[in-house]
């Protein structure tokens, strides 16, 4: 009999508050798999969405393009693209006649008086990228696809064809005409019950701005956080998560100033709550609360940068972050929203394989009959010049104490894998599905019962990063993975990747 359908995969981590679980029961073993080719998209950069007809949506990074010029003015800084698949057994197949391109970036930009090496006089390199990053998020009937890159900008495409009905601008307030005055969209929108897709942006380089954004379902700025200033200090990695009833918006800052400036350990992550129900009011007076988090229990009470959320059933905000303790230090903390502060629900903040991670990465809520029985959490390692180094583990948490339900976490070194772990994908079984990067390559999918237990696992090609493992309305498992081409000198447009093609691959495990 065939499996029933369930609701799909609609945004980042399934649904509005983040739990990453869905109404599918997943696949139980790896034996049926397909695999579809993104021509030289070199990475997958985000999870991907899942509509409940079946078609998978995801984006590539894309790879720098130069035309055959020879002056960088020509160039493309990215052309990565956003693919629409059906995941029709035993292939896998376009949905799309062409993905969709966005607009070109270019490699050089002009604006006042800044300039940069390697750009002609009068022009400097365009912090501003054509990537496309952070997971789709579906309106609520799934007609249209709304989907951030690089270059500043939410694109809302026709889940049809992929046709492009509005882009809106990420800008700064103290400079509107500057080109790199807006930020990436890394962790992707969530849209509320009425419509209104939230957003936070992410600075990248020295120009562009960390900020929160409601854009109205027709692409019309609703307001922005903070309201005239250029931005936060931190960077909003996070993807920002919705209470139950929808009327707060938390959104996470973290990993310090810039992702250059990754470690500084002065500046103070945070969570904060915005008011989305009332009406007539700027984004600043909006701002219910925030909170800085600290790791109390360390010397001097260093900060923690947040990197995840979710919410629970009952309101309690759970958040993943790092701290830069020794060499960095990856926990989990939860918070309870008390309407005009916050306090924390744990004695204390939990260590994910302290000594070993410097980060987390992947945070799911199990729940059963409406009520959170369990988180779920991984930690790992960012990329460095020798790939990524071992350690990471996967834990499973009570959530009202934050104590332990496995004896010993999940460790993938235990099962033949290597590097860090990635996000989670939690089934309607209780069934886990997760997985570890690889160090330079050969990233691995594991499927985890309930008790901690392997019940399989498959080899990718590539490195897993952010493709982390989501779920179809029929079960099917959909993960991809990345090349990386970081050792070449630019521009890299086709063949070589050191000696590796730059093709990324999404892969569909049946059900």
């Amino acid at each position: 009999m065939p499996a029933a359908r369930a609701a799909g995969w609609p945004t980042k981590c399934h649904d509005a508050r983040r739990t990453c679980q869905s109404e599918a029961t997943g696949a139980r073993s790896s034996s049926r798999v397909a695999r579809f080719t993104a021509p030289q998209g070199q990475a997958v950069n985000m999870p991907a969405t899942v509509g409940s007809d079946g078609r998978v949506f995801f984006g590539t990074w894309g790879v720098v393009r130069s035309h055959g010029a020879s002056q960088q003015t020509a160039w493309d800084k990215f052309d990565g693209k956003v693919y629409a698949v059906r995941p029709n057994a035993p292939n896998a197949t376009p949905a799309w006649s062409q993905p969709f391109p966005g607009r070109r970036v270019p490699y050089c930009a002009t604006f006042g008086n800044r300039s940069s090496s390697g750009c002609p006089p009068g022009s400097f390199l365009n912090w501003s990228n054509g990537t496309v990053e952070g997971t789709a998020a579906f309106n609520a009937r799934q007609t249209t696809l709304y989907v951030g890159r690089g270059d500043g900008r939410l694109y809302a495409l026709r889940a049809a064809d992929g046709a492009e009905q509005w882009a809106f601008s990420t800008f700064n307030p103290e400079a509107p005409g500057d080109p790199d005055g807006g930020g990436e969209i890394v962790g992707g929108p969530v849209v509320g019950p009425d419509g209104t897709i939230y957003f936070a942006t992410l600075n990248a380089g020295p120009y562009e701005s960390n900020a929160v954004y409601a854009v109205t379902p027709r692409g019309r700025l609703k307001w922005r956080y903070p309201q005239a200033s250029k931005g936060r200090e931190t960077i909003f990695l996070a993807a920002p998560a919705l209470s139950p009833d929808g009327r707060t918006l938390y959104v996470g800052g973290g990993w310090g100033p810039t992702v250059e400036n990754y470690g500084d350990r002065s500046v103070q992550g945070s969570v904060l709550a915005f008011d989305v129900a009332a009406s007539g009011r700027t984004g600043d007076e909006r701002l219910k609360w925030e909170l800085r988090p600290a790791y109390e229990r360390e010397p001097g009470a260093p900060t923690i940068w947040v990197t995840g959320l979710a919410v629970g059933s009952d309101g309690t905000v759970f958040a993943l972050g790092s701290s830069p303790v020794g060499a960095g230090t990856a926990v989990l903390f939860a918070l309870r929203d008390r309407d005009t502060a916050a306090e924390y629900a744990w004695p204390q903040p939990v260590d994910l394989d302290r000594g070993r991670a410097a980060v987390a990465l992947g945070l799911a809520l199990r729940e059963v009959g409406g009520v959170t029985t369990r988180v779920y959490a991984s930690s790992g390692n960012v990329y460095g010049f020798g790939g990524y180094r071992r350690g990471g583990k996967l834990y499973a948490l009570d959530p009202g104490t934050g104590s332990p339900l496995w004896t010993v976490p999940f460790d993938p070194e235990a099962h033949g894998g290597r590097g860090s772990m990635t996000g989670i994908a939690l089934d309607a079984g209780g069934v886990i599905y997760t997985g570890v990067s690889g160090e330079r390559s050969g990233g691995r999918v594991f499927a985890i019962r309930e008790d901690g237990h392997l019940l399989w696992q498959f080899q990718l090609s590539g490195l897993l990063e952010w493709a982390q493992p989501v779920l179809g309305p029929e079960g099917n498992v959909y993960v991809a993975d990345t090349r990386r081409c970081l050792f070449n000198f630019l521009p890299i447009e086709s063949g070589g990747c050191l000696g590796v093609s730059p093709d990324p691959r999404l892969y569909v495990i049946y059900r």
